[in-house]
């Protein structure tokens, strides 16, 4: 067999016994669409390679052993991995924030100790500023168990609370991809009460469940096509052309910035620009173009220059009113 067709196998080989269950040589061949004899080559091919993987008799598991062997880094390489890690774990970024931070103490304890010392002489001059997140560090067993149903195919029962909801709502959906966006991390599902694909936020789950039963997921979905007429995370009912003209310092902002896989920009004048791209996310758009005040206008789709206008009008009203807070 043509090794670059075998090697991405051995990978899929990997992934199916890491998984929480164990999977029997028939099912493992069929995953991988060869025979059962392919399937022991495999086995011994990676035990070989160092990777300990057992029998009982209930099908196939990778041991507690390390999954990855000794890494050799570069330098920059070993600067890169701690400046993110560090960054992400330190707002609690991910729900893998203890796993990563514990990964991280290995690869440094596998390092000289003059090597250590000029990383951190390094490390401790770079800082990474990012907006607010949403703390996920208590959310990783949520975030687990979400990650098994997406593989096994599992239906789920979410207990979760929306930000206008004033108690959490019960729901059983089929989950289909996680996503990092921004502020937070989100669930694509089937809700099946709906009949339609909704998105969650994880911080929001108060509560998730695993059901004894399957589903098929649609075969037309696909995550970035799913994601590409968003702004951020709203997918709204319809896709809009939005064409937006900023000048002065937001122009420059808009020039220099990608916010939009379908966005074009284009320089008009010296110090004007006219931006373009296509999305269902009409609020969220009009959230981030207050950011740019007086600089900036809509110039279509006219519902989103009437959201514009109501907003504008309801900030009036805030600073215009007597009985403000004091």
């Amino acid at each position: 067999m043509d090794q670059r067709s075998k090697l991405p196998r051995l990978f899929r080989f990997l992934q199916l016994v890491s998984s929480q269950r164990r999977m029997k040589a028939e099912e493992i061949a069929q995953k991988l669409g060869v025979t059962k004899r392919t399937v022991y080559r495999y086995r011994q091919d990676l035990e070989d390679a160092g990777f300990a993987i057992y029998s009982d008799g209930k099908g196939y598991q990778l041991a507690s052993a390390p999954f990855l062997p000794s890494l050799d880094l570069e330098r920059e390489e070993a600067i890169a991995l701690l400046l993110v890690a560090d960054s992400h774990w330190a707002r609690g970024m991910t729900p893998y924030g203890q796993t990563l931070s514990s990964a991280m103490e290995k690869i440094k304890s596998g390092m000289q100790p003059d090597i250590q010392e000029g990383l951190h002489e390094t490390t401790k001059d770079i800082a990474v500023r990012q907006e607010p997140q949403v703390d996920m560090s208590g959310h990783e067993e949520t975030f687990q168990t979400l990650l098994r149903a997406i593989q096994n195919r599992q239906v789920i029962g979410l207990s979760y609370c929306g930000v206008s909801d004033p108690k959490p709502w019960q729901r059983n959906v089929e989950p289909l991809s996680i996503f990092q966006c921004w502020l937070a991390w989100y669930l694509i599902a089937h809700c099946r009460y709906r009949n339609s694909l909704r998105t969650f936020r994880l911080d929001r789950i108060h509560s998730v469940r695993t059901i004894s039963e399957t589903f098929v997921p649609p075969r037309n979905f696909d995550l970035q096509d799913y994601l590409r007429n968003a702004w951020l995370v709203e997918q709204g009912d319809d896709v809009f052309e939005v064409i937006i003209r900023f000048w002065g310092k937001a122009a420059r902002l808009a020039e220099e910035l990608k916010w939009h896989p379908t966005q074009e920009t284009l320089s008009v004048r010296e110090g004007h620009c006219i931006m373009r791209f296509k999305t269902g996310g009409l609020r969220e758009v009009s959230e981030w173009l207050m950011r740019y005040d007086d600089e900036a206008e809509v110039i279509k789709p006219e519902c989103l220059r009437t959201m514009m206008r109501e907003r504008a009008l309801k900030i009036l009203e805030v600073y215009e009113a007597d009985d403000h807070f004091e």
